[in-house]
């Protein structure tokens, strides 16, 4: 019947919104001026590398609208959010940024809306995110200085660390570090320091296995807690 038909509809609709709601638009940015505004469904924004021209350009604005929307980002060069002057995201719940290169630097604090932020990059990354937002990022090869200030739950997981440096700074809610050292013998692993953050959890991993002449040296740790700290744990675990 008519009714049973509506019926239908009105609960697969309620169905596919339980689940994460109703798919919504398709928005690749292109290498010129991209003005994008989503529906309000859940709008899914690309922008990547089209050999040497980025399609994430200075002047760019994304405004996801209602729904639950994601922002994603493929780059080999490196993501710098400093040189795309006039840039707007907002509305965009879900932001994953992924480059292939060095020296990152990413600044979603002016993002309104952005609940969780990825990072996945390559030595010498420079996070900045708002207290709202949570940030995970990974990094290979961390050999350098990687760092995030702010951000709610912050999730640091590096491999191949050697006498780099690693910080968070002024989380406002759980930080962990996963840092694992670099395979090869003698190496030392990232100094580590934390500030703030609800609850701290750090864990040191050897990259080579023990053996005769084989040696790992864990980097050093700092936390500082704040006010709302209430529990820190630092750990080193073997290969």
């Amino acid at each position: 019947s008519k009714d049973a038909a509506i019926a239908g509809v009105d609960a697969a609709v309620a169905a596919a919104v339980a689940v994460g709601g109703v798919v919504g638009g398709d928005y690749r940015l292109t290498t010129g001026t991209d003005l994008f505004t989503g529906t309000d469904n859940n709008d899914t924004f690309t922008a990547a590398q089209v050999l040497e021209n980025k399609t994430w350009t200075v002047g760019d604005s994304i405004d996801g609208g209602d729904g639950n929307d994601t922002f994603n980002v493929t780059q080999t060069v490196k993501i710098d959010t400093t040189l795309l002057t006039g840039i707007v995201v907002k509305n965009v719940e879900t932001a994953t940024l992924t480059s292939g290169s060095t020296a990152n630097v990413i600044n979603t604090s002016g993002w309104t809306g952005l609940n969780t932020l990825n990072v996945n990059g390559v030595i010498a990354q420079t996070v900045t995110a708002a207290a709202t937002t949570d940030v995970n990022l990974t990094g290979s090869a961390a050999t350098g200085a990687t760092s995030v200030t702010g951000g709610k739950d912050v999730t640091v997981t590096e491999t191949g660390a050697s006498a780099g440096t690693t910080g968070v700074t002024s989380a406002a809610g759980a930080i962990v570090v996963n840092s694992t050292t670099a395979a090869a013998n003698g190496t030392t692993g990232n100094a580590i320091t934390t500030t703030g953050g609800t609850t701290v959890n750090i864990t040191q991993a050897a990259g080579n296995a023990a053996g005769v002449g084989v040696t790992t040296t864990a980097g050093a740790v700092q936390v500082t807690g704040g006010a709302a700290t209430t529990a820190v744990t630092v750990s080193d675990t073997k290969a």
